[in-house]
């Protein structure tokens, strides 16, 4: 059976869009889902890179693309 790994942040809203798709999309294709929980900012931090929030233009967009 092939397998998904879905890395998630309870408080993205990218994510939760994923979410809400991703269960029908695997179970059409044959696919296990694996939920992996992670803390986006706790990723950021430990890989010295900023938010898309943070930087206005793309947090600009983040708003309209959502």
């Amino acid at each position: 059976m092939k397998t998904v790994e879905f890395y998630f942040d309870f408080g993205s809203p990218a994510s939760y869009l994923a979410w809400t798709q991703l269960p029908a999309i695997a179970a059409q294709r044959g696919a296990q889902l694996v939920y992996r929980p992670v803390l986006l900012g706790g990723i950021h931090k430990a890989t010295n890179n900023t938010s898309p929030a943070a930087i206005p233009a793309k947090g600009a967009w983040m708003q309209v693309d959502l």
